[in-house]
């Protein structure tokens, strides 16, 4: 039981130095699962936005509106 803490100990630290930026996950590419959210979040804000808004995007990963 030990031994197997102590190897899931390490691979938490492995996980810990895992560089990533914004949202890009590639490091734990095949290792999880998404599915499809049931709204577009980017549908209700475009549907909310006057024509003088604008909006600053503040490293969210996703790009432009």
């Amino acid at each position: 039981m030990k031994n197997e803490l102590n190897e899931l100990r390490k691979a938490w630290e492995r996980e810990e130095q895992a560089e990533f930026s914004g949202w890009d996950f590639s490091h734990i590419k095949g290792r999880w699962e998404e599915e499809e959210l049931p709204w577009d979040y980017k549908g209700i804000v475009k549907e909310r936005l006057e024509e003088t808004d604008t909006l600053l995007d503040m490293g969210t990963g996703g790009g432009v509106l």
